[in-house]
């Protein structure tokens, strides 16, 4: 489906295709819209099932916190899949177009549209389970109590974005259905096209990390002694 990209001809060739093709930037902007709305009323949802606890102290506001009841935490976790069922949607639509254009296909918005609605089904798993462990990766790094764990934990979530980064078109143009055979197809298509780059990153990062640690010891410690 992809072979060997080029960063400048394929910035070019994006360019001319967004300027050539409006369906791309008015499904960007209803896009941009239908995500606002969603989360407005999601929040508004939110803070409607939470409760506000406010102290005061002589007629004055001392301390103010928000606690999420149960039913407003579960319909957070939803209302962020949701949100990122829409953003993949109007991507995919965006794929669609952009695919067709690349290949020199003829195709319109409709054809476009009937496209994505009989992708649908792929692009709404991939996106839950994109959403899912992209979410659970996330809580790990807040909530994980030492520092190894929470770089075991980011360095999970960078693996995770490269290995699907490619999840969505394989969803779109091959009409995989199955969401763990795309983020498969994803991280097959991630090696073959940048192979050379991600192992030189791999072999880098250790040596980049224990330098990080380093300063932050030797700065430490320099701040102790000096104080």
């Amino acid at each position: 489906m992809f072979g060997k990209l080029k960063s400048g001809s394929l910035i070019s060739a994006s360019w001319q295709i967004v300027k050539k093709e409006k369906g791309i930037i008015i499904s960007q902007v209803i896009g941009a819209v239908a995500w606002l709305v969603v989360f407005a009323l999601g929040v508004l949802v939110v803070y409607n099932l939470g409760a506000s606890n406010v102290v005061m102290d002589n007629g004055t506001l001392s301390e103010a916190s928000f606690d999420m009841s149960p039913i407003g935490i579960i319909f957070s976790l939803f209302l962020i899949i949701l949100l990122s069922v829409i953003t993949h949607i109007v991507s995919a639509f965006v794929l669609i177009l952009a695919l067709a254009r690349f290949r020199s296909e003829p195709v319109t918005s409709s054809m476009a549209i009937d496209k994505l609605k009989s992708r649908l089904k792929g692009i709404i798993l991939f996106s839950l389970l994109s959403s899912t462990v992209g979410l659970i990766l996330n809580i790990l790094q807040d909530r994980i109590p030492f520092l190894g764990g929470k770089i075991v934990a980011w360095l999970g979530s960078v693996a995770w974005a490269i290995a699907s980064m490619f999840g969505l078109a394989v969803a779109v143009d091959q009409g995989q259905d199955n969401p763990v055979k795309a983020v498969k197809e994803s991280a097959g298509i991630v090696k073959k096209t940048f192979g050379d780059n991600i192992k030189i990153n791999i072999v880098l990062l250790p040596i980049v990390l224990l330098g990080v640690l380093l300063t932050f010891a030797v700065s430490a410690l320099t701040g102790m002694l000096i104080t």
